[in-house]
C-alpha cells in the first residue's frame, strides 16, 4: 500500500495517481499517529521534504519507528556542525548520487548536487557512495 502525506492542496490530483490512499495534512502533526493508522506494521517513508525541515524529518521518521527511511536531499546535508553529531550517531546506510541535477519545477535545474539518504535500521552502514 502507498500512502503519501503532502501539506500543499496543489498536488491533491498527483496523490491520487499515484497513492492508494493520501492525507493532506502536516507531516509533523500526522507523525505521532502513523504507525496506529497503518496498524503497527513496517513501513518505509521516501520523501523530499524542505532542505530546512530535513534533520527533523528524519529524526521524525526514525521516532515514529519507519524500517526504511530514503530522503532527496542535496549533498550538503552532510556537511555542518549542526548535522555531525546526528550523522555520527545515525550513520547513512547508503547514500546514491544522482547523476543529474533534478528539475522540480520543469524549467531547468538548480546549482546544487542531490542524493538519496537512505536509512534501513534492518542493515549495516555501507562504505560506498553510488553515483
Amino acid at each position: 500500500m502507498v500512502w503519501g502525506i503532502e501539506i500543499q492542496e496543489k498536488f491533491r490530483d498527483d496523490l491520487d495517481r499515484c497513492c492508494d490512499q493520501f492525507s493532506i495534512a502536516d507531516f509533523f502533526k500526522m507523525a505521532p499517529h502513523i504507525s496506529n493508522i497503518l496498524n503497527d506494521n513496517e513501513f518505509s517513508i521516501v520523501a523530499n521534504p524542505p532542505f530546512s525541515l530535513a534533520l527533523e524529518f528524519i529524526k521524525a521518521c526514525m521516532n515514529i519507528g519507519a524500517k526504511y527511511i530514503a530522503m532527496l536531499l542535496r549533498i550538503d546535508f552532510l556537511g555542518s556542525k549542526k548535522r555531525a553529531a546526528f550523522h555520527n550517531a545515525n550513520p547513512l546506510t547508503q547514500l546514491l548520487v544522482l547523476g543529474q541535477r533534478p528539475s522540480f519545477t520543469g524549467k531547468g535545474t538548480d546549482s546544487y548536487n542531490y542524493a538519496w539518504f537512505v536509512y534501513d535500521k534492518d542493515k549495516a552502514p555501507r562504505a560506498p557512495i553510488v553515483i
